[in-house]
């Protein structure tokens, strides 16, 4: 403030924004002021003078100004970077000059409108990045409204060193991709899931003994004259890779092998490759038509019998260049629809009809008792696809306790059961996974199907649903099996 003899200096305040306000980032605003003066009286426009600072922790940048006048355009800045959220705003600097040259300056905060965001993985303690910033979830970072965060889920590993990849963001956006900032605190989730086949590594020709079981993220083997994993010996061992591929393109692929020495490849049920032989290294391939995003059962089985080893699974299409299957395209997953032989199966379902346990396309599930007879199809418009028009009637006088089994490597598994029938509601659904009760629910006329999801251990080799007690004319319709 200058003030000289027989004069005083002006009075001046700011009017918008107001002392209080919080601005959004990209959100328009204006500084406005009224000045006056004991000599001069009411000071116009031009007496004023704006310069806006922005503050970041202990130092300043310049962000406006200084500019004379009133009524001037301000844009709510985004901060330098996600880190500056919690320490920067804006300072604004008016002053007003009288006719004398008498200054007064005033000083007004114009801060933020700070939002707490919430990062979380689905499951707990998977890595997402915001704005380059690797985080944990769930972290809550601060942010500011409007401001653009830039979301991404990188490729990663557990303590384990098992791949996991992407399956969807909660806001439906894609693995990379950018949001902004609403005015009110929200959580954003990532949902991964492992990647890669199971595999199932046995010390013996035939799959016989106890096997040795890993996670692999794909497969694309050369151990030479080496043990492919510790407790096998280096000749004489056989392996089993199961799961699912989700193909990028509606195309017709071609899945190659390589191999020493025999090979087995079945996708979507079909048998690709069969030359359960001795045989040096070759490439051995088969075609199928394959719709993309769709997940499709794939097994491979394998044996060495003495020399190099090598066992390695490509595949390629018009748009696909030839390549090994990538960890991202494969699955630790087993989907299973109950119906009727020779009915239509929903597309990348394996479809159960009844039979006993058994090994059929490389995965081994059914039965304990022949249950065939009891698989219905109602061609019920009400459907809403052909995995909930189809079903397995499991208490019936014929099978009373219908037990069905999923051959499985020990470890924890997420499992989706859904029971119903698009024509009766005459049933009390409850299904065990194991021994944890799945599906639990009466079903009504306006909703005749009981979803039901839960975390089960398998120990034994073989993953169970049976009729959980209070149960009454149950049925399965299909289930879902995620390795955890």
């Amino acid at each position: 403030m200058t003030i000289g003899s027989g004069n005083t200096a002006p009075s001046v305040g700011i009017t918008s924004p107001a002392a209080s306000a919080l601005f959004t980032v990209g959100a328009a605003y204006t500084l406005r002021a009224t000045a006056t003066d004991a000599q001069d009286g009411t000071l116009p426009d031009s007496a004023l003078s704006w310069t806006v600072l922005r503050r970041h922790d202990t130092h300043t940048h310049p962000y406006l100004g200084p500019v004379a006048g009133n009524g001037i355009a301000l844009t709510g800045p985004a901060p330098e970077d996600l880190g500056a959220t919690s320490n920067s705003w804006l300072e604004i600097h008016l002053t007003a000059t009288d006719s004398a040259g008498l200054r007064t300056t005033v000083v007004q905060e114009f801060r933020p409108l700070k939002v707490g965001v919430t990062l979380a993985t689905r499951p707990f303690g998977r890595t997402v990045t915001a704005n380059g910033t690797t985080v944990t979830g769930p972290t809550t970072v601060t942010s500011w409204a409007g401001y653009q965060l830039r979301l991404a889920v990188p490729a990663q590993t557990d303590a384990l060193g098992r791949a996991y990849g992407f399956d969807r963001w909660s806001d439906g956006g894609a693995s990379s991709h950018t949001v902004t900032t609403p005015s009110a605190a929200t959580t954003l989730t990532a949902d991964l899931s492992l990647r890669g086949l199971q595999a199932a590594y046995y010390d013996a020709l035939n799959f016989s003994g106890t096997p040795v079981s890993r996670l692999d993220a794909t497969v694309g083997f050369d151990w030479g004259t080496g043990a492919p994993a510790g407790g096998l010996a280096a000749d004489t061992f056989s392996v089993r890779w199961t799961g699912q591929v989700v193909p990028r393109y509606s195309e017709t692929y071609t899945f190659s092998t390589t191999s020493d020495d025999g090979v087995r490849l079945w996708v979507d049920g079909r048998l690709l490759v069969d030359q359960w032989n001795d045989h040096a290294a070759t490439v051995h391939s088969g075609t199928i038509a394959l719709t993309a995003g769709t997940r499709y059962a794939v097994v491979m089985e394998y044996y060495e019998n003495g020399g190099n080893a090598v066992a390695k699974l490509g595949w390629s299409s018009p748009s696909q260049p030839a390549q090994t299957v990538p960890a991202d395209r494969l699955y630790p997953a087993y989907y299973l629809n109950f119906q009727p032989a020779g009915r239509p199966r929903p597309s990348g379902y394996v479809a159960d009809t009844g039979a006993t346990y058994a090994r059929r396309a490389g995965l081994a599930y059914g039965w304990r008792t022949d249950n065939s007879a009891l698989m219905r199809d109602r061609e019920a418009a009400n459907s809403p696809d052909q995995r909930y028009d189809t079903l397995a009637l499991t208490q019936r006088p014929e099978n009373p306790t219908a037990t069905w089994e999923l051959g499985l490597l020990s470890g924890t598994y997420r499992v989706r059961v859904v029971s119903g029938d698009p024509t009766a509601v005459d049933s009390v659904y409850r299904t065990n996974a194991e021994t944890v009760l799945a599906v639990s629910g009466t079903p009504t006329t306006s909703a005749r199907w009981v979803d039901g999801t839960v975390s089960v251990s398998v120990t034994d080799g073989r993953l169970t649903l049976s009729n959980a007690s209070g149960s009454s004319n149950n049925k399965i319709c299909f289930v879902q099996i995620t390795l955890l």
